[in-house]
């Protein structure tokens, strides 16, 4: 519920809600021997999730200033019961999740904003379900900053720069040793991320043509335990997305690109690859695809669209240390085609 009301030379607009999630699912894990077709039973495992939200928040504007703080309220409680051996366990959270926006809208082109936000997630049940008894796992709580600029001329020309520092307490991460879930403790994520995109004039000699570009820059690392100081695995510092798309009549054609670097796989930052392909640098790859989409011009709900991934035939891949160890080969050049209908 949304209400406004207006206190001097201040508008309010005032919102408040809940939701509740209730959620039901069971987990039967059977491991098959391809050389004489017997089954072995791993895993069976009943969960429960009961989950409450509620919020309210305040949008405050006066002037050229607009403020918004915000309080969120997480009630959770999940839950399982392995049916292999009857043990059982519930882990309930409750955590306010406070949040402060604010934006200077400095002239009609540029806004100057400045966030606050704290964030939470709960246990999931693969999480519990490959747990074992004694193993207390917490769910994720972590609190954002972050301060950035937003430029938009109106005529097709924008970009945006945000810099952001991210600190998770007790992040979850599943162990490659133990084979299992564990809060990893205090982590940090540092970075600035950039936007850009401008349509060229639909007078001039380039009019259809657009390009947009995105840059991204991320230090995350572990600030407690034995490997303090390393980066986390799995993600990339640095990723980027260009394209151009141009559009002529019912046709839209769009040329992009997307690259990220080097990832590791562990904690330990190992480099050297595994004997079985689950540890050691996944290094980084650029991709390029093609597209082309076509509207009907007497049924707009009609669109036919074509295109080709991964247009070089990049060959990468990516490992896993989960319960599936080992190394993931990603999808070669790929063609496809793709129609859609709306009534």
């Amino acid at each position: 519920y949304t209400q406004r009301f207006f206190a001097g030379s201040f508008t309010h607009d005032v919102s408040v809600g809940m939701r509740y999630l209730r959620e039901r699912a069971d987990e039967t894990v059977l491991r098959y021997d391809l050389r004489n077709g017997a089954a072995t039973l791993r895993r069976q495992s009943d969960n429960s999730t009961d989950a409450y939200a509620y919020y309210v928040d305040d949008q405050i504007a006066v002037g050229k200033w607009r403020v918004t703080p915000g309080l969120r309220f997480e009630d959770v409680e999940i839950g399982r019961v392995n049916r292999l051996n009857g043990y059982s366990e519930t882990v309930a959270s409750n955590e306010p999740l406070p949040s402060l926006n604010i934006a200077y809208l400095l002239n009609p082109e540029l806004t100057l904003f400045g966030n606050y936000t704290t964030s939470f997630a709960s246990i999931q049940h693969l999480q519990l379900n490959v747990n074992p008894s004694g193993n207390a796992l917490q769910p994720e709580t972590a609190e954002t900053v972050e301060a950035g600029v937003r430029w938009d001329r109106g005529d097709g020309a924008s970009a945006e720069a945000t810099v952001f520092d991210m600190r998770f307490d007790n992040q979850l991460q599943f162990n490659e040793l133990s084979r299992y879930w564990v809060n990893l403790g205090e982590t940090s994520h540092r970075g600035v991320e950039t936007r850009a995109a401008y349509a060229f004039d639909n007078a001039g000699p380039l009019a259809g043509l657009s390009a947009y570009a995105t840059l991204t820059y991320t230090k995350a690392t572990l600030r407690q335990g034995a490997f303090a100081g390393n980066d986390l695995p799995f993600y990339s510092r640095w990723t980027d997305a260009f394209g151009l798309r141009y559009a002529a009549g019912p046709w839209n054609f769009e040329l992009s690109t997307t690259h990220q670097s080097d990832q590791y796989a562990d904690d330990a930052n190992t480099a050297a690859e595994s004997a079985d392909g689950s540890l050691g640098v996944i290094p980084g790859y650029r991709l390029w695809n093609l597209q082309a989409r076509w509207k009907m011009p007497s049924r707009p709900g009609v669109e036919l669209a074509m295109g080709v991934n991964n247009v070089t035939d990049e060959r990468y891949f990516t490992r896993t240390t989960d319960t599936n160890a080992g190394k993931l080969v990603a999808a070669p050049r790929t063609f496809f085609v793709q129609g859609t209908v709306k009534f």
